[in-house]
């Protein structure tokens, strides 16, 4: 198993901060979450709008999750947190949705969160959503309103990440969005992210696992290791997402039709068998990563549960949560701008935790 893996499997204590607190914001499962709880950083507010995903939120972080739409909430809820974070629907940039941007209700929640930031007023926030939101000029309207309402409050700054870079095992480009509240004297820069000293491919996050894939068969509870049986997205055909053992995934999506393939080819005699398909890159055949396979690759730890939830479900909140490695990541950078700030302060002697 990759080092990247036995971090989470050895629970390591967080350093003791002082004011270093988190409101999360279309939190999902809570995948950033882990990556701010594992910086040091304490939640003080959860809100997912989705109860069943919410369910799952609570499951396996233990904290009350508020299931009323953002647009509900206000600050009475959360109160001053250090750091507003949210991953806002990404369904109208991206280009397996319907890139309709803010001409889609959900392409407007960027815009609904940064009023909510401006209403707390947060020392700091963190937004992410897919590469095209910071990319693609006609997506450049929603990014404007979100500026205009922050205006000269806060020092913004956006950037691009791929998570292969900072120890996660696929290659998964995503826009940032970090602003300090102007009157810190602070600007953050991406450089002072902390980058991997070696990639983490699929190998070091699956190996493993070899052997324990089964086909999804009826709704049934999921053990982790099923895979999806549907056929590949049509989009897809082409090129059928296989990387070998030695390299980064391509990135872990919500959609089943979209899932990775796992590396190993199947017997020919297997052809034709419910899920296992044909790649016209490689002219083999290979069933899709199971649901823990994805968690893995997506650097959930191993006791993550899945409750009663369905494989769609599974997957879904699996392809749209941020890593949890990168966002801890993200959030000792983070953290070390707001201890300069005199924002954040250690209150004991931090205990050092081995970042792959």
């Amino acid at each position: 198993m990759g080092t990247t893996n036995l971090i989470h499997k050895v629970p390591q204590p967080a350093s003791p901060w002082e004011n270093f607190t988190f409101a999360s914001f279309f939190a999902c499962a809570g995948g950033a979450d882990f990556g701010m709880k594992a910086a040091g950083a304490n939640p003080v507010y959860v809100n997912e709008f989705r109860r069943s995903v919410a369910e799952l939120h609570r499951l396996n972080h233990g904290f009350p999750v508020d299931t009323r739409s953002i647009t509900e909430t206000g600050v009475t809820d959360y109160g001053s947190p250090t750091i507003m974070l949210g991953g806002f629907p990404c369904q109208p940039f991206s280009k397996a949705g319907n890139q309709l941007g803010g001409q889609d209700a959900r392409g407007q929640m960027g815009v609904v969160f940064a009023e909510k930031i401006m209403a707390a007023k947060p020392p700091a926030f963190i937004c992410e959503n897919v590469a095209p939101f910071l990319t693609k000029p006609e997506f450049a309207d929603v990014y404007g309103a979100m500026l205009a309402v922050w205006g000269d409050a806060y020092v913004v700054t956006p950037t691009l990440l791929n998570a292969c870079h900072y120890g996660v095992p696929q290659s998964r480009e995503r826009a940032f969005i970090i602003g300090y509240r102007r009157d810190l004297g602070i600007r953050f820069r991406a450089g002072t992210i902390t980058p991997s000293y070696h990639t983490a491919t699929i190998r070091t996050a699956i190996a493993d696992l070899v052997g324990l894939a089964i086909p999804m068969a009826g709704k049934s509870p999921l053990t982790g290791h099923e895979y999806a049986v549907s056929a590949l997205a049509p989009y897809l055909r082409a090129f059928g997402r296989i990387r070998g053992w030695d390299q980064p995934s391509y990135t872990v999506v919500c959609g089943i039709g979209s899932l990775p393939l796992h590396p190993d080819p199947l017997p020919i005699c297997m052809a034709g068998q419910p899920g296992v398909l044909l790649s016209n890159q490689t002219g083999t055949w290979h069933r899709r990563l199971t649901v823990r396979e994805c968690a893995r690759i997506q650097t959930f730890p191993d006791d993550f549960a899945f409750g009663n939830a369905s494989l769609t479900l599974a997957h879904d909140v699996l392809g749209n949560a941020i890593p949890p490695d990168l966002m801890e990541r993200i959030a000792v950078a983070v953290r070390s701008d707001l201890v300069r700030a005199g924002v954040v302060s250690q209150s004991a002697p931090a205990q050092l935790r081995l970042v792959a």
